[in-house]
């Protein structure tokens, strides 16, 4: 759910492929979601999504040096 601003961080969004476990995670981070929006109860609520990056990507984004 926390998705929408993730290529500015460089992560990709890729969807939940399992109905089930799809459904478990949105119905766990309801909570979350109604607690952070400001818009309040809305009739859509955002599918959530796996994010990733690649290892070099990480490190070739937020080296310390």
């Amino acid at each position: 759910m926390l998705y929408k601003g993730c290529k500015k961080s460089g992560f990709e969004a890729h969807p939940i492929a399992s109905p089930i476990h799809k459904k478990f995670k949105k119905v766990s981070l309801l909570p979350i979601y109604f607690l952070s929006s400001s818009r309040g109860i809305r009739n859509e609520i955002p599918s959530p999504m796996y994010l990733f990056m690649s290892k070099d990507a990480l490190i070739s984004r937020y080296r310390g040096e």
